[in-house]
């Protein structure tokens, strides 16, 4: 009977956990109106950034360090990205910008980074406070398709990965 309930117990966590990421996919995302490219030489604008049929949307505090160094993380998965025609982007803000721009350019990181000065789009969309959850696939219609993370685990790694072939490539 113990290891019963116990089953159930983890059976209604997972259902929870995954109600969580379910809720979500009909939330818009809601882009801010002005954003600067945090890299001059990108040729990415943001009109066409928000209007690309599939793109994955990351948003990065730039005032915390273990979030700007997951950004070359991210950048070695900018292949994936290109193979399944999805654009990968970054909306950030913080107060140290031009520390920032400066790492982005040292690091050699190969997608677009806007600079959201005012925090619109944290506020606006009213992101969770869980860095873990962060990281958005989006479709054109810039509505929310799953959620999540590709740095915090491998599991979670996977599992937005798995959406990706699920919903990108169907």
């Amino acid at each position: 009977m113990r290891r019963f309930l116990s089953v159930i117990h983890i059976l209604c966590l997972l259902l929870i956990s995954c109600d969580n990421n379910i809720r979500n996919h009909k939330k818009v995302l809601i882009f801010p109106e002005k954003v600067v490219l945090a890299l001059n030489d990108s040729s990415v604008y943001f009109s066409e950034f928000v209007n690309s049929k599939w793109k994955i949307v990351i948003y990065i505090d730039i005032d915390c360090s273990v979030c700007t160094a997951e950004l070359k993380e991210l950048d070695n998965l900018f292949p994936i990205m290109i193979k399944n025609s999805i654009e990968l982007g970054a909306i950030a803000y913080g107060e140290q910008f031009h520390v920032f721009s400066y790492y982005l350019d040292k690091k050699g990181v190969r997608f677009p980074v806007f600079f959201d000065s005012d925090n619109s789009f944290y506020a606006t969309n009213k992101l969770d406070d869980n860095k873990r959850y962060h990281t958005f696939l989006v479709d054109e219609n810039n509505r929310i398709i799953h959620r999540g993370s590709l740095t915090y685990s491998p599991i979670d790694k996977e599992d937005f990965l798995n959406a990706i072939e699920r919903f990108v490539n169907n």
